[in-house]
């Protein structure tokens, strides 16, 4: 209820107007209060209630929105007819300028972090960073090149992200489709950042109720370095939206949550548009968003036990909250049966979770009208799920083993840094992802659990997100993303409650103190709060523009890139002969920049490791090579992060150190033609060849040896292979290098290799020079 709400109600009954005045009176002294506590009669207190001006919290009451009251007292609002029925009327928000500016200032603050890249991501061409964007970037290319309808998404989008694709789709084709694109969708992250410190704005107060702690958590999420990581300038997949509709979806809970009646009004209204639209769009952005919609369970179970507890109504939040997450279902369906996106047991996870509400609203409503135990409640929550779970298993095993297949993925152990916990001694995901944060928001959820337990359905709400997304950053790094919104938010609340005791702020309406304008605080009061800032995010601000640019492609790895992609194009190569067959960790970026084929990673990731740590060439040569994606190809070989103990005979050590030429005890390689050495020789380019075979004779076991001077961009180097000769007085040696070829050991003293006798392996025959 907004202040001309207020007003119209005192302007209706006038002699609410001093009992109101009275109660407020009451209200500013402490969080909540009894009926006894307050100098009114009980008719004119039921009144109150009746008209949404107080609301009971437990068995205590508080005035339900203390900042429309004062305004509303103090004759700040004037309510006009309008004609239209006050019960459905809207009305504009009203706006504090100096809030409006703060906030626009710290939105410029989120895209400024983000856009600190922006040198290493506009070169000569847009350089995305890390590996995974150039995945979206082919998607949008393939949909601008060939087409593309909501029914028909590029590469099976549509059971994955259709609505994210859908969203970079459409904003590149209003940019002016191909040749453009490129500069879209490295911005676009970015955009999405700034909706997304938007929305945390309008959570922050929705929670809250205070304008400075929302700010706050603008501030924080603008530096919070896990955030800026996924949403810097070129990092374009489905991470960033992610956490801009589960913003969404937070506060369209929290709204649903507030309500204690409903009606046709423009606050219920609101709530359920702004959860369904959360819903709908979390689920169709990214498959695995439905794992995030948990956390409205566990506030929706949570809120019906301690309703049952207090012997409260849990009537109204609970369906209005299933009345948004139903409607948000109804889209997904919708969108399911007419463009075939996402699968059935997709589609289905929020109308489950709709029906799972419903259950436990009705059982709220049993619990207190029989009236069994309050503390038994909760095993209504446990029932639901494991009879869920027993309808899913036994009528749809195959969706059951889908569901089994992704949950184990929580589980997984593996090699990739973001499928390991945040708080892995290894990494220090943490520290690096949150900087010292976490240090006083763990603190702050925890003081939202206290306000859940004491009813305020809110914090309930708030604290559901912020345990959940942390417990799921546990098992998994790639989640801590997630968390972002809630550190926000908690960590706006502790800057706001430190400034307070430093005198640098007034005491936040969630720690009982007055609604307030924003003013902007004088120089003694800015020294003090910056110090609270740099206290608390100093380290965040820090790490988060490291992080982004840690994400970037290095220049020497980008030159070599673009050294391959000049040469595939002097010598003609196309498609599949231009593969590029490097770590899996950089697949899409150097085949994005040489082919444009960077929808996966697959074969890299299953080959190349074994391949370059392989000891026996030959069979390295017939497993990893010979006949698939990799024959004809180019092979980068990179210093291996680590420091693993990499053996001479590996083929690591023997292309990237020695460019294939035998030494250090080991025979030469004879299919790997090096081509470009970067600088720092930390990147090195070979041509996957046939080779030609040197052909010669020989005193019988005599060791001969055939070498050559190499040129290649970056380095010089001599390439040497040695071999024996047979009983029959007859070698053979194959060679990736055209040129002149010394001999030592052969009845022949030299050879000449044609570039054709390599690249079609011909056979080369070492004559006795007359």
């Amino acid at each position: 209820m907004d202040a001309a709400a207020v007003r119209t109600v005192l302007d209706e009954n006038p002699a609410l107007e001093s009992a109101l005045s009275d109660v407020r009176d009451v209200d500013r002294e402490r969080e909540t209060w009894t009926f006894d506590d307050v100098p009114i009669d009980s008719g004119v207190f039921g009144e109150l209630v009746n008209e949404g001006l107080v609301e009971s919290v437990g068995d205590e009451y508080r005035v339900a929105d203390s900042e429309a009251v004062d305004r509303a007292l103090a004759g700040e609002v004037k309510v006009e007819d309008s004609g239209f029925d006050a019960s459905g009327s809207l009305s504009l928000p009203d706006i504090d300028r100096t809030a409006a500016a703060v906030l626009a200032g710290l939105l410029a603050l989120v895209a400024a972090f983000r856009a600190s890249t922006y040198p290493a991501v506009f070169r000569d061409r847009v350089v995305f960073p890390s590996n995974d964007p150039y995945a979206y970037v082919y998607y949008v290319e393939e949909g601008l090149r060939n087409g593309w309808s909501f029914s028909n998404l590029p590469v099976g989008q549509g059971t994955g992200e259709p609505l994210t694709t859908v969203q970079m789709l459409v904003g590149a084709e209003l940019v002016g489709g191909l040749g453009n694109h490129t500069a879209f969708l490295a911005w676009l992250p970015v955009l999405v950042a700034v909706a997304t410190g938007l929305v945390v704005y309008l959570f922050a107060c929705e929670v809250t109720e205070d304008r400075h702690v929302a700010l706050a958590s603008v501030f924080v999420l603008a530096v919070l370095p896990v955030h800026v990581l996924r949403s810097s300038l070129g990092f374009v997949d489905h991470h960033a939206f992610d956490y801009f509709w589960l913003a969404i979806v937070a506060w369209g809970t929290v709204a649903t949550f507030d309500l204690d009646s409903l009606a046709a009004d423009w606050r219920t209204t609101r709530a359920v548009a702004i959860l369904a639209v959360g819903v709908a769009g979390s689920v169709l952005a990214w498959w695995a968003a439905t794992l995030l919609l948990f956390p409205i369970a566990i506030a929706v179970v949570c809120g019906a036990a301690i309703a049952v507890r207090d012997d409260d109504s849990f009537l109204a939040p609970g369906l209005a909250t299933a009345a948004g997450v139903g409607l948000g279902s109804a889209v997904v369906l919708l969108t399911h049966v007419a463009w075939g996106w996402h699968e059935w047991f997709i589609a289905g996870v929020p109308v489950v979770l709709t029906l799972g509400i419903i259950g436990v609203v009705g059982a709220t409503y049993g619990w207190r009208t029989i009236g069994l135990p309050a503390w038994a409640f909760p095993t209504t929550g446990i029932v639901g799920v494991a009879g869920v779970s027993a309808g899913v298993y036994f009528f749809a095993p195959t969706e059951w083993a889908a569901i089994s297949r992704q949950v184990s993925r929580l589980f997984a152990d593996r090699d990739i840094v973001e499928m390991q916990s945040v708080f892995g001694t290894e990494t220090m995901g943490w520290l690096f992802s949150f900087g010292l944060l976490l240090f006083v928001v763990i603190p702050a959820m925890g003081w939202g659990v206290y306000r859940a337990y004491r009813g305020d359905r809110s914090w309930l709400v708030a604290s559901s997100y912020a345990w959940f997304m942390l417990v799921l950053a546990t098992l998994q790094a790639r989640y801590a993303g997630e968390l972002a919104p809630f550190t926000a938010l908690f960590g706006g609340l502790a800057i706001v409650t430190l400034a307070e005791r430093v005198d640098a702020a007034r005491v936040p309406v969630p720690l009982g103190g007055e609604h307030r304008s924003v003013t902007l605080p004088d120089r003694d009061v800015t020294i003090r709060l910056v110090g609270v800032v740099l206290l608390v995010c100093g380290l965040s601000g820090v790490l988060a523009p490291i992080g982004a640019y840690n994400l970037t492609i290095p220049e020497e790895q980008y030159e070599t890139a673009s050294f391959i992609d000049t040469h595939a194009a002097e010598a003609g190569h196309e498609y599949p002969d231009n593969y590029v067959f490097s770590p899996w960790s950089w697949s899409r970026m150097y085949n994005y920049h040489v082919n444009g084929e960077s929808r996966g990673y697959g074969f890299a990731n299953a080959y190349y490791r074994d391949f370059t740590f392989a000891t026996d060439p030959g069979s390295a040569y017939d497993r990893y090579i010979a006949g698939g994606r990799a024959q004809n190809a180019y092979l980068v070989t990179e210093s291996v992060p680590g420091n693993p103990k990499i053996l001479d005979e590996m083929l690591q050590s023997r292309l990237h150190d020695r460019y294939g030429s035998a030494g250090n005890g080991t025979d030469g390689l004879a299919h790997y033609r090096a081509l470009y050495a970067s600088p720092s020789g930390d990147y090195k380019a070979f041509r996957v060849v046939p080779g030609a075979t040197i052909r010669g004779e020989a005193d019988p076991t005599t060791a001969v040896t055939v070498e050559t001077q190499v040129d290649i961009e970056g380095a010089s180097f001599t390439y040497q292979r040695e071999v024996t000769a047979s009983e029959n007085s007859t070698y053979a040696v194959t060679v990736p290098y055209p040129g002149e070829y010394n001999i030592g050991g052969g009845n022949a003293t030299s050879v000449t290799v044609s570039e054709n006798a390599v690249q079609n392996g011909e056979n080369v025959q070492a004559e006795r020079a007359d």
